[in-house]
């Protein structure tokens, strides 16, 4: 299959994007792969509750977890991904869009 722009004055080889030589050239390590997902120390107490907001949305608000024992950011981004909702962190609590405490309660007690 030949590239979108072979023989146009666009025409360019495909280059590393971390040092942006020609992927010949690279002298770049080889990428590690997908980093382990960040899982909360679950010697704490996770408390969740379900909060009712503006115009009847109904939203799961997740405390106890501590943003100095734990990655809060990779945390949420996990959840969303597990419960297919949106969601926000402020400070140490996690806030996600939709009734999800079934969902999260299996996923604190299945352990890493």
């Amino acid at each position: 299959m030949s590239r979108l722009f072979a023989g146009t004055q666009w025409d360019r080889e495909p280059h590393c994007p971390q040092c942006d030589q020609p992927e010949a050239k690279c002298q770049c390590p080889p990428d590690a792969g997908p980093q382990p997902l960040a899982v909360p120390n679950r010697a704490q107490k996770l408390k969740l509750r379900v909060e009712k907001r503006k115009q009847g949305k109904v939203v799961t608000v997740i405390t106890g977890l501590s943003a100095t024992k734990n990655n809060l950011p990779e945390v949420l981004k996990q959840l969303k991904n597990l419960c297919g909702s949106g969601g926000n962190l402020d400070g140490d609590t996690i806030e996600l869009q939709g009734d999800h405490t079934t969902k999260l309660e299996a996923w604190w007690k299945k352990g890493p």
